[in-house]
């Protein structure tokens, strides 16, 4: 299994006005930017990997972020499905694009 955030964004043409009408929600966050153009990528290419009728919600495009946690929160349901259980090593069940893991049961 693998665990991953859904998440729903769009591209801002105007950041200053936007974070202006809405700093109050939202806040401005500064990183390098070819960390930003990686996340970008990994963004964009888990997209691609949906369904159709999966890649937008209203006016937001959707994507796939890796989900890591330092503690685990505990067994899922989808944890607890036998047809979930890991395979023989080197089964490959399912690949993410270019420069993300490969994801196996």
């Amino acid at each position: 299994m693998h665990r991953a955030m859904k998440v729903f964004y769009q591209p801002l043409s105007e950041i200053g006005k936007f974070l202006d009408r809405h700093g109050n929600t939202h806040e401005e966050l500064i990183i390098p930017p070819e960390d930003l153009e990686d996340f970008r990528k990994t963004l964009y290419d888990s997209t691609r990997i949906l369904p159709q009728s999966a890649r937008l919600f209203q006016d937001w495009t959707v994507g796939l972020i890796d989900r890591w946690e330092k503690n685990p929160t505990g067994a899922s349901w989808m944890d607890q499905n036998p047809l979930n259980k890991k395979m023989d090593p080197g089964f490959e069940t399912f690949k993410l694009p270019e420069g993300m893991q490969e994801l196996y049961l």
